[in-house]
């Protein structure tokens, strides 16, 4: 009887701690696609910055 009580306490934690690792993964995989959008987000305002460059420095050539 406690063996079984045991046991069922054993494979509890384990798959709750399978289930915080499973939200953990899931967590820093929201993380990295955060940092890719910011990183995506940063490569657009400095293409628009080159482009501003570039339109600005036309103006002045002309």
């Amino acid at each position: 009887m406690g063996l079984c009580i045991k046991f069922n306490l054993c494979m509890t934690s384990n798959y709750l701690s399978t289930i915080e690792a499973i939200n953990n993964l899931y967590l820093i995989h929201v993380l990295l696609n955060q940092i890719q959008v910011t990183m995506i987000h940063v490569g657009v305002m400095l293409n628009q910055l080159s482009s501003f460059r570039n339109t600005a420095s036309q103006f002045m050539q002309s």
